[in-house]
């Protein structure tokens, strides 16, 4: 203030009066309807800020104590509730501050003309975290700007400038590090006390002198320097107390600047009476940077009526609502728009005749509403008649087409920031709207959502055709599915566009137990044991035929489940009835996702579903829990929380270091785990050992490497999010959660209620690509995937990242068994072994041209001349086996055949150490055991070896390229790329959607190839 002049306080110990319907002095209203909340604040509201997620938080006046209104599930803000927020600190309690929404969302305050209803020109200042909630104290500027009631602003890269009063100097404050950086006023040519700024589209600023008057200046902050800006045509300061009222920037880029009453002016009591008129004029700004702009003489107030301080606010359509009253102190208020020529009288508050202009403050809703505030416990609406053109309006031209809860997304476009600040007052009050809103609405329930917008890439206005964006993230309370997203800056929203958003939704039915295959199949039971699968045409759940315990589901094939008496079932899709599987005694089962079938009976022991004998056949060892991704990768712990791995190629389970109360294996061999306390771990195959995750869980399921969900305790629900390295909490509390490989995702809540993650899915039966490029591609039995590019790096996948993880080294040939078990050749034929503990290369001796790993072990190879070798792992040396190959392959048992360069087969006998030569000629040979083997002749013709008559049997089709899994999966590629599965049932090929050069099967689940281009391609 002038002199230190100060205001007079509002009386808060007292209610006011409240007037329905009045409308002050000056004609009746024309346009625009006030209307209050329907939840008053229990507190007198002062300054309102629009935090960047919607919401508006309120000072309580004079103290230090904030709420925040929150609007209702259809963005209504007069139906709008209140909570109370974090504090200033307890030594600030500003009234009339400098104050600005900074680009990353927080929220600054420095100074004030009174603390705690004092009188005292403070220099404190606080910064608010909307996500921490916090307030924390700002240290003030070292040259005296930032106190009492000086303004400040924000340029368009974000740093926020405060004024000293008593000179010309100024601050800036860096947002990032919060320091102050001082700035000397050169050219300015009077003080700072009592001026506005005024943000211009070209990133000046603007202000109205209040000393030099009827002067105006622009500073340039790229000179750090104030030009004159010329006179303002009419004088617009009150001359006692040096205040002038609100300038506003409109749409047509000119600005509409009020004033005070300026002759026959009296003092009563201290009060200042207006007996004539208080002008206004408006400003254009210059075509240049240094140019100085014209002002021009505006319509004059109606007599006795001025604006000494007070608020104002730009409009959806353009006009300017202003709020004047009778001569500086004196209360009266009388509200008017400004369209552009005129002034027209419009709806007054019910506190309209006991309120000055000063002690009003407005604020743009992302409506386009006006809130109004008076530092009373009634809050008014101002809705306007007019609406916005089309040309006003924010663009969106990038964003994200599907959104998922707890995630950051960037959106692009242009006029993110609007024409205008929005509100705007004389000097002590900002309450800036120039950033954008993300507003979104749920097209089934209507519901609206404001998305927290950040580190928008300019503060500016008026940015025409510039391309800007901000940053948005979605909340964890969003309702899933089909929505409309807009940008809104200053209550103008742009069309809107569609977005998909990702999260759990209920689906009607009840369920205690839930079952989701890699496919995306569905199953449960319910507390009466009854049967449902669901159906995705009806998108409903549908009873089955009789009643289990549990069901697990491996794929729409593989369906299991066992009863209260232990009898193991499994499903029969062709007839819709359960057959009765009389060998198996289960208390638990788990299916794999090609269908392989485990279980633990109530004594602990573990049994697996041998599709020969079609019976359940006894493994060595007892656990509590097993989980199955496919037969390659079964994980287990048992009673005393160690975990096991099963080989299938010495048919044993073995001991993994680490002490876990419950494992999950996803379809790709991706393992997690929780110990007892609920820790983390997931296993890491280049170390084959465990990487601890931050956070805590009471259970964990894994659909694949990148699709990996849990429940805590209290059953909040939470997705692994692999490019953050940690779960994020999503919008669902339930009791049991299941995930599949393609990224479906099912709980039930403690109610029995099912809850569908309506979120990415991508397609089952399809090829689908990864990153990266290879020449060579290996895959284990228990999901291991590693290759080689052209160059002879090798690449392990990750599938954590779902991507690739650099080993170093440099081959030409690699193989793979179990366990992290991976052996190399380099172009000169060196051998190589890799060290998961040390993770790096071991160099075998020897030299070999072929090499080939069972996942019993065994290592094979050839050399240049055709001679064989074995590894002796005792002696770590290779025993010459007589004989001499073209071609060797071992399979997961141990099983070996090979080709000699006539293309005979031969099989090796380990009883006689020698080899059989079996009847036929083959081009390539494939073993997945010694019960699968397959071949390829030179015409491309299939042959399959049947074990029980000892000779080939043709299969249809030709093919260009084999591959066998040991548990009977068979894949290949013909000579124009296209990718055939065979099936078993119907003893026929099923063409498979893509093209792939080179295929590799470790089992069903484990799919993997490389096209032509060396593009690599995943199925499932």
């Amino acid at each position: 203030m002038r002199n230190q002049t100060t205001k007079m306080l509002r009386m808060t110990g007292a209610a006011l009066l409240i007037l329905a319907g009045a409308t002050g002095y000056g004609a009746a209203p024309t346009s625009g309807t006030w209307t209050p909340l329907v939840n008053q604040p229990t507190f007198n509201a002062s300054l309102p800020m629009l935090l960047t997620d919607g919401t508006v938080i309120v000072q309580e006046y004079g103290t230090s104590n904030w709420y925040k209104l929150t609007p209702d599930n259809t963005g209504n803000y007069q139906n709008g509730t209140w909570t109370q927020i974090a504090s200033f600190p307890s030594n600030y309690g500003p009234l009339y501050y400098g104050s600005a929404v900074l680009a990353d969302g927080r929220v600054v305050a420095e100074g004030g003309e009174y603390n705690f209803l004092k009188s005292t020109f403070t220099n404190l200042g606080a910064i608010y975290n909307p996500q921490a909630n916090v307030w924390s104290a700002l240290a003030p500027p070292t040259n005296g700007s930032g106190q009492g009631d000086g303004a400040g602003i924000v340029f368009p890269n974000g740093t926020w400038m405060v004024q000293d009063l008593y000179t010309t100097a100024s601050a800036i404050l860096n947002p990032t590090t919060l320091a102050w950086t001082n700035i000397a006023g050169t050219g300015k040519n009077d003080i700072n006390d009592e001026e506005q700024y005024i943000l211009l589209p070209d990133g000046t600023l603007l202000t109205v002198d209040t000393t030099d008057n009827p002067e105006s200046e622009r500073y340039i902050p790229s000179m750090q320097k104030w030009i004159s800006a010329g006179n303002t045509a009419a004088n617009l300061v009150d001359p006692a107390s040096g205040e002038v009222g609100p300038a506003v920037l409109r749409p047509n880029g000119t600005v509409f600047a009020t004033g005070a009453c300026v002759s026959n002016y009296t003092t009563t009591k201290g009060n200042g009476t207006c007996t004539q008129t208080a002008h206004t004029a408006i400003y254009t700004p210059p075509s240049s940077l240094l140019g100085t702009g014209t002002w021009a003489v505006g319509p004059d107030m109606p007599t006795g009526l001025d604006i000494a301080d007070g608020p104002a606010s730009i409009l959806p359509d353009g006009n300017v609502l202003i709020c004047t009253s009778p001569g500086i102190y004196n209360a009266g208020l009388q509200f008017f728009e400004f369209n552009g020529t005129s002034l027209n009288s419009v709806a007054n508050v019910p506190n309209g005749s006991v309120d000055i202009s000063y002690e009003g403050n407005m604020l743009v809703l992302p409506t386009g509403q006006i809130l109004w505030t008076d530092g009373s416990t009634d809050v008014e609406i101002y809705t306007a008649a007019g609406s916005y053109q089309a040309a006003w309006q924010p663009t969106i031209t990038s964003y994200p087409s599907q959104v998922v809860p707890g995630e950051t997304y960037q959106i692009s476009g242009t006029q993110f920031n609007g024409l205008s600040q929005g509100a705007y007052y004389g000097d002590d009050v900002q309450t800036a709207t120039n950033y954008p809103l993300v507003r979104i609405t749920n097209a089934s329930t209507g519901h609206v959502f404001y998305f927290k917008t950040h580190n928008h890439s300019t503060m500016g206005v008026a940015t025409g055709t510039a391309a800007v964006s901000t940053n948005f993230d979605v909340p964890g309370n969003i309702e899933p599915g089909a929505s409309e997203l807009v940008v809104v800056a200053n209550g103008i929203p742009s069309s809107p566009v569609s977005v998909q958003v990702s999260g759990f939704q209920a689906v009607a039915g009840a369920l205690q137990q839930i079952s989701v295959g890699f496919d995306g199949t569905v199953w449960g039971i319910n507390s009466s044991q009854q049967i449902y699968m669901y159906n995705t045409q009806t998108q409903s759940f549908q009873e089955a035929p009789g009643d289990l315990m549990q069901v697990a589901v491996g794929a729409n094939g593989a369906v299991w489940g066992v009863n209260s008496s232990d009898q193991v079932f499994r499903y029969d899709a062709s007839n819709q009835s359960w057959d009765y599987i009389p060998s198996g005694n289960l208390a638990t089962i788990a299916v794999g996702a090609d269908g392989d079938v485990w279980g633990l009976n109530s004594s602990q022991e573990i049994f697996h579903f041998d599709t020969t004998s079609q019976s359940f056949q006894q493994i060595p060892g007892d656990l509590v829990q097993i989980a199955v991704g496919f037969d390659g990768a079964v994980w287990g712990v048992n009673s005393s929380d160690q975990v096991y791995r099963f080989n299938p190629g010495t048919q044993s389970f073995e001991q993994v270091p680490g002490s876990m109360a419950q494992v999950a294996v996803g379809a790709d061999g991706d393992v997690w785990a929780l110990n007892s306390a609920g820790s983390i771990y997931h296993f890491n195959r280049l170390k084959q050992n465990w990487d601890t995750i931050p956070g805590i869980l009471a259970q964990i399921s894994v659909g694949a490497g990148n699709n990996v969900w849990g429940l805590n305790s209290s059953g909040n629900t939470y997705e692994y999010e692999s490019q953050r390295g940690a779960f994020v909490e999503m919008a669902a509390n339930l009791s049991q959660i299941s995930a599949g490989e393609n990224g479906s995702v099912w709980g039930v809540n403690s109610s029995g209620q099912i809850f569908e993650f309506t979120g990415p899915t991508q397609a089952t039966g399809t090829t689908h690509q990864l990153p990266g490029a290879l020449t060579q591609i290996a895959v284990g039995v228990d999901g291991n995937v590693w290759g080689l590019n052209s160059a002879g790096q090798v690449y392990a996948f990750n599938p954590l990242i779902q991507s690739w993880n650099e080993v170093p080294g440099s081959f030409s040939q690699i193989a793979m068994g179990f366990g992290g078990n991976v052996w190399a050749l380099k172009s000169g034929g060196q051998i190589s072994q890799y060290d998961p503990s040390t993770q790096s290369w071991n160099s075998i001796p020897g030299s070999l041209a072929q090499i080939a790993v069972g996942a019993n072990g065994d290592v094979w190879g050839l050399n240049s001349a055709g001679s064989i070798y074995r590894y002796d792992t005792s002696i770590q040396s290779w025993d010459n086996i007589p004989g001499a190959l073209a071609q060797i392959a071992v399979g997961a048992d141990g099983t070996v055949w090979g080709l000699n360069s006539s293309s005979q087969i031969y099989r090796y006998d380990p009883s006689i150490q020698s080899w059989d030569n079996i009847p036929g000629d083959l081009a390539q040979i494939e073993v997945g055991s010694g019960a699968n083997v397959w071949g390829l002749n030179s015409a491309s013709q299939i042959w399959r070896y049947d074990t029980a008559r000892q000779t080939w049997d043709e299969a249809p089709g030709a093919l260009a390229r084999i591959s066998v899994a040991f548990d009977g999966a068979v894949w290949g590629v013909n000579s124009s790329d296209q990718i055939y599965r065979y099936d078993p049932a119907i003893q026929s090929w099923d063409s498979i959607p893509g093209g792939l050069q080179q295929i590799v099967v470790g089992a069903d689940a484990a799919v993997w190839g490389l096209n032509s281009s060396g593009a690599i391609f995943r199925y499932w």
